[in-house]
């Protein structure tokens, strides 16, 4: 079974209905540090509105889109600001309509990307060929340590490949630490103010 991510907390988040947002809006949400924008009926017209603001966004370090109507096309759009974005850390995508296609986009992504540390994935319909696609671009990227994917159509021997390279990670990231490293990920440890609960627990002790 995939490690499981902590809950995002909805204390200090802003909740919102982002369908028919402008960029221009967006951004303005994206100030936080956290942004809950689960069970809000969110479809790929409001995530893209929100993905093209967070591309140059620096301040919001947790974005959960759990719950929503997410789709291949949407992700699309997130996959692409996540290639730019620096700051976020945690995004949490779980019960969406997230196929292959769509985890083969985040896959591309995770290849530029180097400050998510949690990716939550779970229950869409993802197979071993997406799970093949993340695999990839773990074999590259540093930063992820937290990802889940339960109640996906994932084989146990394709699951343990991919926590297998999370680990290697996760002790690059606990080495870096002792280094006093400046990567966002591990600055985010030191921000009392952000509830990352379990991750923090387990993983930055």
């Amino acid at each position: 079974m995939a490690n499981k991510t902590s809950s995002f907390t909805k204390s200090n988040s802003e909740v919102f209905s982002p369908n028919r947002l402008s960029v221009d809006g967006a951004s303005k949400f994206l100030q936080a540090k956290v942004l809950d924008l689960s069970h809000n009926q969110i479809s790929d017209n409001g995530a893209a509105s929100i993905s093209e603001s967070l591309k140059h966004n620096s301040s919001l370090t947790m974005l959960n889109f759990s719950q929503n109507k997410i789709t291949d096309v949407g992700v699309l759009y997130l996959s692409d600001s996540l290639k730019y974005n620096s700051s976020l850390a945690a995004l949490g995508l779980s019960h969406n309509k997230i196929s292959d296609d769509g985890a083969s986009l985040i896959s591309e992504s995770l290849e530029h990307n180097t400050s998510l540390a949690v990716l939550d994935l779970s229950h869409n319909q993802i197979t071993d060929f997406g799970a093949s696609e993340i695999l990839k671009s773990l074999k590259c990227n540093t930063s992820l340590i937290l990802l889940n994917l339960e109640g996906n159509k994932i084989s146990d021997c394709k699951m343990s490949l991919i926590l297998c390279e999370l680990d290697i990670n996760k002790d690059s990231v606990k080495c870096a630490q002792k280094k006093n490293s400046r990567n966002p990920l591990l600055a985010l440890r030191y921000k009392k103010n952000i509830n990352i609960g379990q991750f923090e627990k387990k993983y930055l002790k």
